[in-house]
């Protein structure tokens, strides 16, 4: 790793219980309590920060953060390129530093409710140098605590991986291609169900749901919306389910109705095709338009068959 810090080491300084190691039961622990619950740093994590450093990652400089600017308000997303790091970060941040087997399926994770002290330490700082009685510091933090957002945060974390599990070949691409096109579609795809659990909580349609992520995903990264792409992600098509594509995640019923759904979802995906060419032609604001006009229209029934997928929920 270079001198520079790294994505995951600047997420470190925000929540220390990254310089926490997974052991059983540690979630019971005095330690973790004064980390995650109190905002103190015990001796063994301060002399991490000042001295030792971030143990237990590797780092990669093919991390990422990023913080996306979306109509739901800002994502702040992780990238991560060693599975190893993204299991965890998972861990730690998830399953409150127990040592979890974490799904190799799993790719992506929103994490909210993450108390971030460093909000609750400058809001102290500002409130002593505005004049404030240290004696009602208590009762201050109280009243600022109300407002979870004040002090709360949440973060999309990615690992990578291989979009839908698809090989390079089977997307069309070269292996750089793929990889880097992956990378993309991930970040987009979950910023698009950040979007949607914000500013649509009734649309909980999972299979619309990932019908619009890869769409939101394959504007921002190809600068356009591929019928044949997004059947191949989702692995359907008229003829039934083809044993690639994602949909098998999301539907474990019979075989017979897992070709029922993928011919109405393969229907749906031309009529969202049809409808995206049409809103890129009227030169649309944003692909974040886009995603939400379909979210939009879909509620008029403009996409027919999505009644269909109800009874598949």
């Amino acid at each position: 790793m270079n001198n520079s810090v790294s994505a995951i080491e600047q997420l470190a300084q925000k929540y220390n219980q990254l310089y926490l190691t997974p052991e059983e039961g540690i979630s019971f622990t005095g330690v973790y309590s004064d980390v995650v619950k109190c905002g103190k740093i015990p001796e063994s994590i301060s002399y991490k920060i000042t001295q030792s450093g971030l143990t237990g990652f590797s780092c990669s400089e093919k991390d990422k953060l990023m913080i996306e600017e979306t109509p739901a308000g800002p994502a702040e997303i992780l990238y991560i390129y060693n599975s190893s790091d993204f299991d965890r970060f998972i861990q730690i941040m998830a399953y409150q530093c127990e040592p979890v087997t974490v799904s190799s399926v799993m790719n992506s994770a929103e994490i909210s409710g993450i108390t971030n002290w460093r909000k609750i330490e400058s809001h102290m700082k500002e409130y002593l140098v505005d004049g404030g009685d240290p004696d009602e510091w208590k009762e201050e933090l109280r009243r600022f605590t109300l407002n979870r957002s004040n002090y709360q945060d949440s973060i999309i974390v990615i690992r990578r991986c291989r979009y839908s599990g698809l090989t390079a070949g089977e997307a069309g691409f070269t292996e750089e291609e793929w990889e880097r096109y992956s990378r993309k579609l991930m970040i987009y795809h979950s910023i698009s169900h950040f979007v949607t659990r914000k500013l649509y909580p009734e649309s909980r349609n999972i299979f619309f749901n990932e019908i619009t992520a890869d769409c939101l995903a394959m504007l921002f990264t190809f600068d356009k919306y591929s019928a044949s792409l997004a059947k191949k992600f989702l692995g359907v098509s008229k003829r039934g389910y083809n044993d690639r594509g994602r949909l098998a995640n999301y539907y474990f019923e019979s075989r017979d109705q897992l070709n029922t759904l993928a011919v109405k979802i393969s229907g749906i995906i031309d009529r969202v095709s049809s409808f995206v060419s049409k809103m890129l032609e009227s030169e649309a604001g944003s692909y974040y338009d886009i995603l939400m006009a379909l979210q939009e229209k879909s509620k008029s029934g403009i996409f027919e068959e999505r009644k269909a997928l109800s009874i598949f929920r």
